[in-house]
């Protein structure tokens, strides 16, 4: 680990080991790793980005009013 990162903040740390846990697992499947992450995006259509807008919209309002 200290030939990839030159200083570990120890509160971070756990980050640093799913990190390198991540990649041991995919060493022999790297070539799938771009397409699985794009993958995992949200659907961001016009009908689902309308949706999260008006969700968006009815959250701020009842966040105003619980002031």
């Amino acid at each position: 680990m200290h030939d990839v990162y030159r200083r570990v903040d120890y509160s971070n740390l756990w980050k640093y080991l799913k990190e390198m846990e991540f990649g041991f697992n995919r060493r022999l499947r790297s070539h799938e790793t771009f397409a699985d992450l794009t993958g995992a995006f949200p659907d961001f259509s016009i009908p689902r980005r309308a949706e999260i807008e008006a969700w968006s919209s009815r959250s701020k309002a009842l966040n105003r009013l619980a002031r």
